[in-house]
């Protein structure tokens, strides 16, 4: 040991360590931010930049976001998990029937999808794909019926056969919500069906929807426009998509529509373009459809994909 101490190279590495520790790891990753039109840029925490490298957006012109009426935008690079736009991205609002990408992926968690569950005694109201009671259906065709068409029936179905009842199925929405981070969401049903504290924000349902579109299922059923199904006694049901964009808008494969009069226009989309998948939210909006059409046009038209690699990486 005192043959260490005495050994100059001993001392050497000792102050390297003490100067290296004071310097923390540079990212490459960073987030885009826009105000007034002009980009601006912020690291990212640096759990970020423990992956494969993926494709990282930036901006390759000046051109400025469209002007939208929306009250709470967020856009995501799902890749990359880089935003690319915000607007009152955290703001309170109403998600009205973007409620239904939770419950899908909460549905998806606690059925298997070939499970038959039964339609009870009940009165629902608002966007309906009209089950009867008693009659019996798959959990399979019980999302067909909740993300095309945005049925409120198939929705409390769903609800209904938590083993805690409907309201240990709204307690696990929430459980999931905080699991996710989305501090800004609370459900008090599974339909979004106008409340008081049923609230979301345009951050959250981003979030929520890359992670929904994750599941094979979710993903396969949301890109739909119509599809037919059968209870298991023979009850045909027709579905239509509530997505006008959907066969639209070039690469538009999801997600969810939503309104209510107190929550004005919802609409959650995802775009995929050139391998590379965006999800829009917008919240409160007064004309959805269009609004999403300008600003997807402009994501593309403003960003490019770039391969960014580490210093050391570049150099081998």
């Amino acid at each position: 040991m005192q043959t260490l101490f005495k050994n100059p190279s001993f001392y050497f590495l000792l102050f390297l360590a003490l100067i290296l520790s004071l310097f923390p790891g540079y990212s490459y990753y960073r987030s885009v931010s826009y105000k007034a039109g002009v980009a601006s840029y912020r690291e990212l925490p640096s759990f970020f930049t423990n992956h494969n490298y993926a494709l990282y957006p930036a901006k390759k012109n000046t051109t400025p976001p469209p002007e939208i009426t929306a009250e709470g935008v967020f856009i995501i690079d799902v890749e990359s998990a880089v935003p690319l736009y915000e607007k009152e991205a955290h703001k309170i609002l109403y998600p009205a029937s973007t409620t239904k990408i939770m419950t899908a992926l909460v549905a998806r968690e606690l059925y298997d999808l070939d499970e038959i569950l039964q339609v009870p005694e009940a009165t629902y109201s608002g966007s309906l794909i009209k089950l009867e009671p008693g009659e019996r259906m798959s959990v399979r065709n019980l999302l067909y019926g909740l993300l095309i068409s945005s049925g409120n029936d198939a929705a409390e179905v769903l609800a209904s056969h938590h083993p805690n009842g409907r309201d240990g199925f709204i307690s696990m929405m929430n459980e999931r919500a905080t699991q996710l981070g989305l501090l800004n969401t609370f459900y008090e049903n599974p339909s979004g069906l106008q409340s008081p504290q049923h609230v979301s924000s345009a951050w959250d349902l981003g979030q929520l929807a890359a992670v929904a579109l994750r599941d094979e299922s979710i993903r396969s059923i949301v890109k739909l426009q119509e599809k037919t199904v059968f209870g298991e006694d023979g009850e045909r049901h027709v579905l239509n998509t509530t997505n006008k964009l959907l066969g639209v808008v070039s690469g538009l494969d999801g997600v969810k529509t939503g309104y209510t009069g107190e929550a004005g226009e919802v609409l959650v989309s995802s775009i995929t373009r050139n391998d590379r998948q965006v999800v829009v939210v917008l919240l409160k909006s007064k004309d959805r459809f269009a609004e999403t059409r300008s600003i997807v046009d402009w994501v593309f038209a403003s960003h490019e994909w770039k391969d960014i690699q580490p210093k050391e990486k570049l150099l081998n």
